[in-house]
């Protein structure tokens, strides 16, 4: 407990500063070309539960952000682990510590590798229904740190714009995961990049949303512009399709 208290120290007085360090040249070349393992994330969090950080895992889109880092430093990275226990939906992978209660939420590869990436989240309540996200992001090789990124994004600002900002990228108008790096002008598909490395089931379940989240707007602008008979014959003539459709082969 004493560890896990002194770590927070740690990440607190690390994550009040913000930015992304420089590279020097030499540096740059030393990392380049290099494979790394995403082998920790951990956030810090007073009163949450291994549910709700699992929560806030997920909606820092962490596979996308290890593209963009991939991308602009010219590294590759196995997150797959990572990657897969997304995918699996079990909060009880995370280690909770704290020394009066859960405050430390530790997401762990089970491997060890030289060369690494590890992810840092400070939760601070701005208000009972809101909260600021510090995070740093540190890749390392042979335990020396040779990349931090650090900033920080309010609740309702993807985690993955404030990233992509830092690193010199932004979101092409109109494409959700298409990014620009600024500088280049190079384009980078995200969605197509996760998809390249994914495990099948990832993949899969992916796709699956992707999908579902299609077909979904298909039959909500429909539904928007009824009456409310309308949407409750609208609701039943759904169902009964579903219905057909399940009955053919």
């Amino acid at each position: 407990m004493k560890k896990s208290l002194l770590f927070s120290f740690i990440c607190l007085a690390v994550l009040y500063l913000s930015g992304c360090s420089l590279l020097s040249p030499k540096d740059y070349e030393g990392i380049q070309g290099e494979h790394y393992y995403l082998t920790k994330v951990h956030f810090f969090r007073k009163g949450a539960t291994q549910a709700s950080i699992f929560k806030l895992m997920n909606d820092m889109q962490i596979p996308k952000v290890m593209v963009l880092l991939e991308h602009k430093y010219g590294i590759s990275v196995d997150y797959s682990e990572f990657d897969l226990f997304l995918y699996n939906k079990d909060p009880l992978k995370i280690r909770a510590e704290g020394l009066i209660s859960d405050n430390d939420f530790f997401w762990e590869s089970a491997g060890q590798y030289p060369n690494k990436i590890e992810i840092d989240v400070l939760l601070t309540e701005v208000s009972a229904t809101n909260f600021d996200r510090d995070y740093n992001i540190t890749i390392k090789a042979e335990n020396s740190v040779k990349v931090r990124v650090r900033g920080s994004f309010v609740a309702d600002v993807p985690a993955i714009t404030e990233v992509a900002s830092r690193l010199n990228y932004s979101k092409k108008p109109a494409c959700d995961d298409i990014y620009i790096n600024k500088s280049t002008k190079e384009e980078i598909d995200l969605f197509s990049k996760i998809a390249q490395k994914s495990s099948p089931e990832a993949a899969a379940e992916r796709n699956y949303l992707l999908k579902s989240g299609e077909v979904k707007t298909n039959i909500k602008e429909p539904y928007d512009g009824f009456s409310p008979a309308e949407r409750e014959r609208y609701i039943k003539d759904m169902r009964d399709y579903l219905d057909e459709l399940s009955k053919t082969k």
